[in-house]
Formats: C-alpha cells, structure tokens, sequence
C-alpha cells in the first residue's frame, strides 16, 4: 500500500487497520469452518504467513494434528482471500 501524499505517520496506521481488518476476515473465515479461541487462530495465521499460506508438514503433525484436510484446505484458503495471496501472484 503506497499513497505519496500521507504522512509517514497515518500510513503506519492505514497499515495497522489494514492488518487488523484482514485478521478479523481470516478470523471470522476460520469461525465459519471450526470455532477455536483467538490465540489458536493466530498461531495459524502466523504459522501460514511463515509458509506462504500452507501449513508445513511440521505443522499439520504437531500444532494442526487435529485438523482434518478438508479443514486444512479450507483454513489455508481463508487465509489466501484474507490476505489476497491470488492476487499478489497474479501477473
């Protein structure tokens, strides 16, 4: 997000509500798919975020054991719309 004309100040804002609505829509995502506490949903975002929006095999045998894969597929896909990974790689 680049806007020329917003002080170095109000950009750091706009980049911290930017976050935190893109969290909210993961986290309601989530919701939708398995109800679990804020903290477990973070350690999922941050967990995806080190991967590129997959869960690492290290991952889906410890943190995310109890996941089944079609939640995995759907939680990984909820953080690619959150996030707009699609986008980002499009050319």
């Amino acid at each position: 997000m680049f806007t020329p004309t917003c002080p170095h100040g109000q950009l750091s804002l706009l980049r911290e509500i930017d976050h935190i609505t893109r969290y909210a829509r993961f986290k309601s995502s989530t919701d939708e798919i398995l109800e679990m506490p804020a903290r477990t949903v973070d350690l999922l975002r941050r967990l995806l975020e080190q991967e590129d929006g997959k869960l690492s095999k290290r991952a889906l045998r410890k943190e995310c054991s109890a996941l089944t894969e079609e939640e995995v597929t759907l939680i990984e896909a909820a953080y690619a719309e959150a996030w707009d990974l699609d986008q980002e790689n499009d050319p």
